[in-house]
């Protein structure tokens, strides 16, 4: 389908797409002429106002990540981005997530991971979660948790995260007294073939804050949950192949719980937890004080425009400052 946004080396912008949004899910939606692509936009013309030398061109296409040029030859030939590339234009694919590690990365392109929806991109992730609101960790139960689609994704065979992870998650805990994860009985793809004692009913996102552990893995591409789920004042497990826009924020056992994508320490990290209470309430509150930070209309601006400096090699008299700290 020629559905995508671009913007050209000249200035003109071309807004292509068939449908409603670029990518859909639970605080994790960015529309046609939303929040995000309007920000972009205007980005744009900023950078050509500011620096008319530097030329590039954008492309972001409908996906949910792992983008190739080469999958879009019919609207930008090899011979067009050649082109280009001589004449000293930076090629820039606006992206949700990329697994480089399943080989989709190209040479001689810059990546802009973009944030993922556009209300939490407009009015931050506390418009939706209070902390102070939400119930204390000596309140929550000791499991770990997840709902979910199944949300099959296809890769090269070839690929270290060929599977289908979130059913091999599953499996691999639905016995455990200590987790309590399941499928949602409203997205099950019929190729899945998910036990029927591994699917429950759909419940809403609140449901997560009743525990102390919550488990954000990936499916067609990064999950829904990459986001919110930092912020509910719950220790984060991620299970992810994929980079994004914030990959470079995150420290292990201090924001968030790392697993191996063969999930071959995810029980005994699972044990760490319920043993160390006092340990894992701090990364939990340290978690939601990260979310809270830079899940800001302020942060995320300042975010893309920052990135943009590192790939065209801009200044600006802005003395805004985008950093880890």
């Amino acid at each position: 389908m020629d559905s995508y946004f671009i913007r050209y080396p000249d200035g003109t912008i071309r807004n292509e797409l068939k449908c409603v949004c670029f990518w859909s899910g639970y605080f994790s939606t960015v529309l046609q002429n939303g929040t995000l692509v309007q920000h972009l936009s205007t980005l744009f013309e900023r950078i050509q106002t500011e620096n008319p030398q530097k030329k590039f061109l954008f492309f972001m296409p409908q996906s949910d990540g792992d983008i190739l040029l080469a999958d879009y030859h019919y609207i930008l030939s090899e011979t067009y981005l050649s082109d280009l590339r001589g004449a000293g234009v930076k090629i820039i694919i606006g992206t949700v997530a990329q697994r480089f590690s399943s080989g989709f990365q190209e040479d001689d392109v810059s990546y802009l991971f973009l944030p993922q929806d556009d209300h939490i991109f407009q009015y931050g992730l506390r418009s939706h979660f209070i902390l102070e609101n939400l119930p204390k960790w000596s309140d929550r139960t000791s499991q770990i948790f997840w709902r979910g689609s199944g949300s099959r994704r296809t890769l090269p065979a070839q690929s270290e995260d060929s599977g289908f992870k979130r059913r091999e998650v599953v499996e691999k805990l639905i016995e455990n007294p200590a987790a309590d994860v399941r499928f949602v009985n409203n997205w099950i793809y019929p190729g899945d073939q998910i036990p029927d004692e591994w699917i429950s009913p759909l419940i809403t996102y609140w449901h997560f804050t009743n525990y102390k552990m919550v488990l954000i893995m990936d499916g067609n591409g990064i999950s829904s949950a990459h986001t919110w789920c930092f912020g509910i004042g719950a220790v984060p497990f991620l299970v992810s192949n994929n980079t994004f826009w914030f990959s470079d924020l995150l420290v292990p056992f201090e924001n968030y719980i790392p697993v191996k994508y063969d999930l071959s320490d995810l029980e005994e990290k699972i044990e760490w937890v319920l043993e160390h209470d006092v340990e894992a309430s701090e990364i939990a509150q340290r978690a939601s004080e990260f979310a809270y930070r830079i899940f800001t209309p302020e942060y995320q601006s300042n975010y893309l425009y920052r990135r943009f400096q590192e790939i065209l090699g801009f200044s600006s008299s802005d003395n805004t400052v985008f950093s880890k700290n």
